[in-house]
């Protein structure tokens, strides 16, 4: 539920730290609530623990334009990337902040382009490295944790692994860059595959703190 009259802008509390799962959903309620008409958020899809994934969307809907372009953004795909998701948050309030303030080159960023954002895709592993282990990369899929980043069904899905042979203990779960059994195996990648096709995206940018970009069929095929 949003908080009335919470902080939601860049020079707030909420990014003096690296925030939780919980934290995140709270700070998107009260984002949309604070930009109501152009921020809405609500659950894309849940993990394989049953978390919730979150989504953002930022759209001007009395826009003009009729050849309008969606874009995804989606970042906390390894689990141990902290920074993609407040970057991606940040990024959000920035643009939303700008808006409200009538700043005309946003304003037509905006009317031109609607984003879609998933800030954590990966919930059960980024809560895991607030509590448990901080280098752990893969989601939290019992005995055999998968990478979701290479759960996509690409050319070059499972490149250099055996789908059938997982790595074996601990520390090879942290450090885990398996594939995963099949495509889409795992709910996270089967959630970004089914909201990128049903938004019928133009593009999508994954965010790891250092950035990284890639085509919509990459992530959709």
């Amino acid at each position: 539920t949003a908080a009335r009259g919470a902080d939601v802008s860049t020079g707030g509390v909420f990014f003096t730290r690296f925030r939780t799962v919980p934290q995140i959903g709270a700070y998107l309620a009260d984002l949309s609530a604070a930009h109501e008409g152009v921020a809405s958020t609500q659950v894309m899809g849940t993990s394989v623990e049953g978390g919730d994934i979150h989504e953002l969307t930022i759209s001007t809907a009395s826009s003009s334009f009729s050849q309008r372009r969606m874009v995804v953004l989606a970042s906390g795909v390894h689990a141990r990337e902290w920074a993609g998701p407040a970057t991606l948050l940040y990024m959000c309030a920035k643009l939303l902040e700008a808006h409200a303030a009538n700043d005309t080159t946003v304003r037509t960023l905006l009317d031109t382009v609607e984003l879609r954002v998933l800030p954590l895709v990966n919930p059960d592993g980024y809560a895991y490295t607030h509590t448990a282990e901080r280098l752990w990369r893969p989601n939290r899929r019992p005995v055999d944790p998968v990478d979701v980043n290479r759960q996509f069904n690409t050319s070059a899905w499972c490149a250099g692994d055996d789908p059938s042979m997982p790595p074996q203990g601990f520390n090879a779960a942290r450090e885990s860059t398996w594939c995963g059994p099949a495509p889409f195996s795992e709910p996270e990648a089967a959630a970004v595959r089914d909201y990128v096709a049903a938004a019928a995206a133009d593009a999508m940018v994954r965010c790891r703190g250092g950035g990284g970009a890639r085509s919509v069929g990459a992530w959709v095929a």
